[in-house]
């Protein structure tokens, strides 16, 4: 039986060559064994809690001084809108110890807090994300909406070195469609415009000024069809049609609410109608 015994028994075979391998190349020098090795620092387990249902005006601050009387609080997050950065409800409490996690977490389930039932869990460290708490907390002077704007500003002021590289790209693409174009046997007018004279030399061969008698891939020229008029025409035979252009104007159909507001108008003006007939039969009858 061999020294070393590999955690597979199919791969035991392969285990002792690698290990013999390993052996050889410390023996002729081409590998050095430490061994003086540091120890490697474990991470350290924190207790990470999941509040929702959070009140207004319960934010970061108010949580950490709260929390503080289970133990150590050692970060507080509140997840923030990043357009106007108001809270969500919900957040996260980071503290030194799991148990005091565990303990805060069922103390303060279902609890009723300024006329709103929170909503406490406990994470277990092998389900907590390590990217909570990396992000920066939500201030005037610093939040996601800036950062996103600056990055959308820098990329529309660009510089003049990324205008021609952009500019470059831009004209090898069109200068491979043209090509395309003409080996199709396709006449074309295009001509790219504004083009710098430094530039230039990127459309050649293109064939961008031939304009008829493109040729196709078998190197012969294409015809075009056109259709012959007879100048001998009878005067009497030709016909003017004036074509009518009026366009015709179809309004929108209105909604159900607009219908009923119409209605409704309609019965009040002949509602009002009545009352002033009346009223003037009324005043004649006095009179007589």
């Amino acid at each position: 039986m061999s020294e070393n015994v590999a955690l597979q028994k199919s791969k035991q075979n392969s285990f002792t060559k690698q290990v013999k391998n390993m052996k050889r190349q410390v023996s002729k020098g081409f590998l050095q064994v430490q061994e003086n090795l540091r120890p490697r620092k474990h991470k350290t387990q924190l207790g990470l809690i999941y509040i929702g249902h959070l009140p207004h005006g319960f934010y970061e601050e108010e949580m950490r001084e709260y929390f503080k009387q289970f133990g150590v609080v050692t970060n507080v997050r509140v997840c923030r809108s990043k357009r106007t950065g108001k809270s969500k409800g919900y957040g996260f409490v980071q503290f030194l110890h799991p148990e005091v996690a565990q303990v805060a977490a069922e103390t303060m389930d279902n609890y009723l807090f300024f006329n709103r039932r929170l909503v406490c869990k406990y994470i277990p460290p092998e389900k907590q994300q390590n990217s909570i708490f990396t992000k920066a907390t939500w201030s005037i002077q610093n939040y996601p909406l800036k950062r996103s704007r600056k990055l959308h500003i820098t990329k529309r002021n660009l510089s003049d070195k990324d205008i021609a590289v952009n500019t470059k790209k831009t004209l090898k693409k069109i200068r491979m469609k043209l090509n395309k174009l003409t080996e199709l046997g396709i006449q074309h007018t295009l001509k790219p415009c504004n083009v710098p004279d430094d530039m230039q030399h990127l459309l050649e061969g293109s064939n961008i000024e031939k304009l008829n008698g493109v040729n196709n891939k078998n190197g012969l020229k294409k015809k075009t069809q056109r259709t012959k008029i007879s100048k001998n025409l009878d005067p009497n035979s030709i016909k003017i049609v004036k074509k009518n252009h009026t366009k015709k104007i179809t309004l929108p159909t209105p909604s159900f609410m607009q219908n009923d507001r119409l209605k409704r108008l309609a019965a009040a003006e002949l509602l009002k109608g009545h009352l002033v007939n009346r009223v003037v039969k009324i005043k004649n009858k006095i009179k007589a």
